[in-house]
């Protein structure tokens, strides 16, 4: 399957990041290239007030020569 390079980016409990990641085109290939980022512990976590705490927001976006396909993951 065909791999693509990603923009992430995490609005989750009043904390906020955004890292790029490389994944197989499906969400199955997103998720798992998520998690294996977040298990590395070497994401910057940022104190951010303006989305709401309770929630958890996930978006991404394909970096392709500066255009983009945007997607949202909402839980």
């Amino acid at each position: 399957m065909q791999r693509k390079k990603l923009r992430i980016k995490i609005r989750a409990y009043g904390y906020m990041s955004e890292f790029d990641i490389e994944a197989e085109d499906s969400i199955q290939g997103v998720e798992q290239a998520v998690l294996d980022k977040i298990g590395q512990n070497d994401i910057v976590w940022e104190h951010f007030d303006f989305f709401d705490n309770r929630k958890c927001y996930i978006t991404y976006e394909e970096v392709n020569n500066g255009s983009g396909q945007h997607g949202v993951v909402r839980t």
